[in-house]
């Protein structure tokens, strides 16, 4: 992430003053999924805890 916004540079700047900066998006190919020992696809429970995860 430290490399992400620092020296890549990406992600957006703020919508407006008070707000803050928004996070870059970062799309893994399933060949880089691979290549890093990460799941191709997720089970359903893995799913419903990151749905679950992302409700405020």
């Amino acid at each position: 992430m430290e490399w992400t916004l620092g020296e890549a540079r990406l992600g957006q700047p703020k919508l407006s003053g008070p707000g803050k900066d928004a996070d870059p998006l970062l799309v893994l190919t399933e060949a880089a999924l691979e290549r890093y020992g990460l799941p191709v696809a997720l089970t359903q429970e893995e799913r419903l805890v990151l749905t679950l995860n992302l409700l405020p």
